[in-house]
């Protein structure tokens, strides 16, 4: 399995959006989501979180 890479283009992008050197316009966004999106290997929500432990039921009164 090949490792994606964004280009870089969209990586100088998203350092100048993070840095806030700049400011984003629609079309920037909506590229820099495409391309992160599209390195996205799997589908769907992320759930590797650990399940909670059940709460313990509460005492009367």
């Amino acid at each position: 399995m090949s490792k994606k890479q964004s280009s870089d283009e969209m990586s100088s992008l998203a350092s100048g959006i993070l840095s806030g050197r700049i400011k984003p316009t629609k079309k920037q966004i909506h590229s820099l989501a495409g391309c992160v999106l599209g390195q996205d290997e799997t589908r769907g929500p992320n759930n590797k979180r650990e399940t909670k432990k059940p709460r313990k039921p509460k005492k009367p009164g």
